[in-house]
């Protein structure tokens, strides 16, 4: 979502220079295919995926203004249209259909090389639980990947962004769209406990990422099988 959010701005941005007003009603009509060919609608059309919407009119409204905001208009955009629980339901909606999305499940059994790549994983926890309550840098986050309970009794593993570390108590946003938990959607706000943590992945501000180990060995052991 944070990359996302990050180019819908700048979709919004780049729209307002080249003319683009939102109607009366607040109503911002956007089309990337009507862009200026500039880099950054190369850039932006090269990240989309093959269910990408292209044109979508967006809700806004005039945004309050605070102290050191520019003197001219704000724009607020808005989410109150869109299906979801809570508001981070509502954006992952917004930004899935208007940037398209793929999220594929993995079924494979966990065999010592995993449990040993994730018993590595856990031992970092403590280590990075510090690290997010000392402050991590703009754009760096953390994911933790932990199991949730599907509707026929099973588990289904999944990526967790973390919005709060207290103790062994982890609460955050669900960034995947569950394939067999019918009252979960990605956005939802989850709690889960560091002892079911499986493994992590920790994006620094500047590109690099670390972890998610088992993620690399699930995919080379998926491969194996296709060949």
């Amino acid at each position: 979502v944070n990359r996302s959010m990050g180019e819908l701005v700048n979709l919004v941005s780049q729209s307002l220079v080249e003319g683009i007003r939102p109607h009366r009603n607040g109503v911002l009509s956007l089309n990337i295919e009507m862009l200026n060919d500039t880099r950054f609608k190369q850039q932006l059309t090269a990240s989309l995926y093959e269910n990408a919407l292209l044109q979508f009119d967006l809700a806004t409204s005039e945004a309050q203004w605070f102290e050191g905001d520019p003197y001219n208009l704000l724009l607020e955009i808005r989410f109150d249209d869109r299906p979801g629980h809570n508001l981070s339901e509502k954006q992952e909606n917004l930004l899935s259909e208007l940037f398209g999305w793929e999220d594929n499940i993995t079924y494979i059994k966990h065999n010592r090389e995993i449990e040993e790549a994730s018993a590595r994983a856990r031992q970092k926890l403590e280590s990075l639980k510090q690290d997010f309550n000392t402050g991590l840098e703009p754009g760096e986050y953390i994911l933790l990947k932990a199991p949730f309970t599907t509707d026929d009794g099973g588990n289904e593993w999944m990526w967790v962004e973390v919005l709060v570390w207290q103790g062994s108590t982890i609460n955050g946003l669900l960034k995947n769209e569950p394939y067999h938990i019918k009252g979960l959607k990605a956005g939802a706000e989850v709690e889960i406990s560091q002892s079911d943590v499986f493994d992590y992945l920790r994006q620094f501000a500047d590109g690099r990422s670390e972890g998610n180990e088992t993620g690399e060995l699930i995919m080379k052991y998926q491969s194996a099988k296709k060949n």
